[in-house]
């Protein structure tokens, strides 16, 4: 498998790195400064490898948001080339440097934050799956570092393979190695989550189609977001086609435990479901979107979702920010296609500081030192 790394000018460095990481796992990775020779011309040299690569990853910075040249022709190369990729199946995977926002070019594709959490496991997880795909065997390197990593992190992973001529429902999850009841009973949501997931897109399948290409595809990964001992965020990204769909689609759930005395909650616990923290979130979800659409160029912003609609409509509204994770940050909000804008701007995050609402938060979970929230000012 032939993988491209692309990337501007001022993170040599990072690319380096990652090239460096990816080909210590064995894998054949093409870096222009590896790879074009002295005398070459490095642009048909780069165009060709583009080409015949089976997966790309590109470098996004905040610098190259802000200016026109070769590395926007290049991400544009692959995107051309992903229209031609059958619905389900990996070619570009962002890796966002230097706390770069997402391009809504690229906003349907899931990201990793170069040296944010696990994201060498994530990267290296995606390629093996593109092995997969391919009907390959990854170097021993890469399948003795997921391996290791897992291990490492407390976990076991799990794979729901099924794959024939009618459907391709792959799943990548985990369950903790912790034994102990409240693990015991994470392990079960997360294997609930997923089959549950897995057992819908089998029903909702269709006929046989007439290109194994177009058959029906489901896809789901599973990833911690934040642990820290009994306190644990977890993210599920599902993705699904059915046989003559315009497109697949994509969506994001997720689950939240807070130990043995919380157990599982919602965002509805964190702010006791009262209506003036209903109002004061969305509020606060709407004018980040704007900021967000702003940032990308958009003067326009009419054809956002009516935010009145789900503050009148408690149960819309809550509905709305129901699938979020949670660090020592604050709150991320996800938010799929569809849910707040068409399906062409991808999906959206809305992250909120604890210091904005740790005075709305519940007084069930007010003292919550895996949290380092700040002290009530009441």
């Amino acid at each position: 498998m032939k993988i491209f790394l692309g990337y501007p000018s001022e993170r040599l460095s990072d690319a380096r790195a990652i090239w460096d990481f990816l080909t210590n796992l064995g894998l054949t990775v093409w870096f222009d400064k590896e790879h074009v020779l002295v005398g070459e011309d490095w642009r048909a040299a780069r165009e060709q490898a583009q080409d015949e690569a089976d997966l790309v990853i590109h470098l996004i910075s905040p610098e190259m948001q802000s200016r026109a040249g070769e590395v926007q022709r290049e991400i544009k190369r692959s995107l051309d080339k992903a229209k031609d990729i059958p619905p389900g199946n990996l070619f570009l995977i962002p890796i966002l440097v230097g706390g770069a926002a997402v391009p809504r070019e690229i906003a349907s594709y899931q990201y990793v934050e170069y040296k944010k959490g696990d994201w060498p496991y994530r990267v290296a997880k995606s390629i093996a799956r593109k092995h997969e795909q391919l009907c390959s065997c990854g170097p021993e390197e890469l399948t003795n570092y997921i391996k290791a990593q897992a291990t490492a992190g407390g976990r076991i992973d799990l794979k729901i393979h099924d794959v024939d001529s009618v459907r391709d429902l792959q799943a990548d999850y985990f369950k903790y190695r912790f034994s102990n009841r409240f693990f015991d009973f994470i392990n079960a949501e997360i294997s609930a989550h997923v089959l549950a997931a897995y057992y819908d897109a089998r029903r909702r399948e269709a006929e046989m189609p007439e290109s194994p290409e177009l058959r029906s595809t489901w896809q789901c990964s599973v990833r911690e977001f934040y642990r820290s001992d009994d306190w644990v965020s977890l993210t599920f990204e599902h993705f699904f086609y059915s046989t003559g769909a315009a497109h697949g689609n994509q969506h994001t759930t997720t689950l939240n435990f807070a130990g043995e005395n919380i157990g599982k909650w919602t965002i509805n616990d964190l702010f006791d479901s009262e209506s003036s923290n209903l109002k004061f979130l969305l509020d606060y979800v709407q004018l980040d979107l704007k900021r967000q659409l702003l940032v990308s160029g958009y003067e326009d912003i009419s054809f956002l979702i009516d935010f009145n609609e789900y503050t009148s409509d408690s149960n819309l509204g809550w509905a709305l920010l129901s699938n979020f994770n949670f660090d020592n940050r604050g709150l991320v909000l996800h938010f799929s296609p569809y849910d707040v804008l068409a399906y062409a701007f991808g999906s959206f995050e809305v992250r909120i500081p604890w210091d904005q609402i740790h005075d709305r938060i519940s007084k069930e979970f007010e003292s919550m030192p895996k949290l380092n929230l700040p002290q009530s000012s009441a």
